[in-house]
């Protein structure tokens, strides 16, 4: 999970801040899993799977608020 954030981080966050800042827009990566709390986890893979469940419903619930998965759009344009 470490490898596809620092991905995440130095190659795809960077590269979408530059075209979304064309648009006027911005990124504000968030990571769902800070603040989870796995509950009774008795192992490692019970503890991921948990946190995997509430990222994905975290997900769920933003459906509709963009084209994007799991994002909610803002723009800095001026809206008047």
């Amino acid at each position: 999970m470490h490898a596809e954030r620092d991905q995440l981080n130095r190659v795809v966050f960077p590269a979408l801040e530059d075209r979304l800042r064309e648009r006027r827009c911005r990124l504000e990566p968030i990571d769902l899993r800070v603040g989870v709390e796995p509950g009774a986890a008795q192992s490692e893979q019970e503890r991921e799977q948990r946190i995997l469940k509430v990222c994905l419903q975290e997900i769920d619930r933003t459906k509709g608020l963009s084209s994007i998965p799991g994002a909610i759009i803002h723009s800095s344009k001026p809206m008047f």
